[in-house]
């Protein structure tokens, strides 16, 4: 039986996911700063920028995205694996750099993430 090394990128639970997402709005559309693509989350992320990391889990060649785990657990940056979403234009990673007004939110957010981390 083959060993899945890419196990460790099972996306978050669904309801994790949706608040996830709709905290992705909040922190767009209160004045925040988002990267996206592998390249600016990256870089947000090796500068110390990122405050906090989406990682796709769905994708067909996982390796482009498993470096992000290592350096935001090296960084202890906060990171969420998520299905891909082109509507919020995450087609492999994402990172939010500024939350703009959305402080409430995002720390509700993060709480919420530990937590489900905890029970995992």
């Amino acid at each position: 039986m083959p060993v899945n090394i890419y196990s460790h990128l099972t996306p978050a639970p669904p309801e994790l996911t949706k608040k996830a997402f709709s905290l992705l709005d909040k922190v767009k559309y209160s004045g925040g700063k988002i990267r996206r693509g592998i390249h600016g989350t990256t870089n947000a992320v090796k500068n110390g920028d990122a405050k906090l990391v989406y990682i796709v889990s769905d994708l067909e060649y996982p390796e482009q995205v498993l470096h992000l785990k290592v350096l935001c657990e090296r960084d202890s940056i906060p990171y969420v694996c998520v299905p891909a979403n082109r509507q919020y234009g995450i087609v492999n990673s994402a990172a939010i750099i500024d939350i703009g007004r959305a402080r409430s939110p995002y720390y509700r957010f993060l709480k919420e993430l530990d937590m489900a981390r905890r029970l995992l």
